[in-house]
């Protein structure tokens, strides 16, 4: 029984722990000035700081739930992709090497 409940708070700490990266990341998309960002980011890392230390792990889970309900609400409509990523500008555009000239760089083909 001891192993179940250290096995659910080291997942609910991975679900914080993702939770806080998808805010900065969802931040990063509705932010361009750098110094604002990093004052939000403080905001955001204040306010999961404010709850680290719930004992009652049933709380903590409400909690974690209506975090992840507000981040979902406040998407960006249109998030920032990587251009080399799915969905991005430049995803699939490089075609590979043709093997022939990685087997034998130095000659004419």
């Amino acid at each position: 029984a001891g192993q179940a409940g250290m096995s659910y708070t080291v997942a609910h700490k991975a679900r914080v722990c993702r939770l806080y990266r998808r805010a900065i990341k969802t931040l990063m998309d509705w932010v361009v000035d750098r110094e604002v960002l990093s004052k939000q980011a403080i905001l955001v890392r204040n306010q999961i700081e404010t709850n680290k230390h719930e004992p009652n792990i049933a709380i903590a889970e409400e909690l974690l739930k209506a975090a992840e309900a507000k981040l979902k609400k406040h998407a960006h409509p249109d998030p920032y992709v990587l251009p080399e990523m799915p969905g991005g500008s430049k995803y699939q555009r490089n075609l590979p090497v043709p093997h022939e000239i990685l087997e034998q760089p130095y000659v004419k083909h």
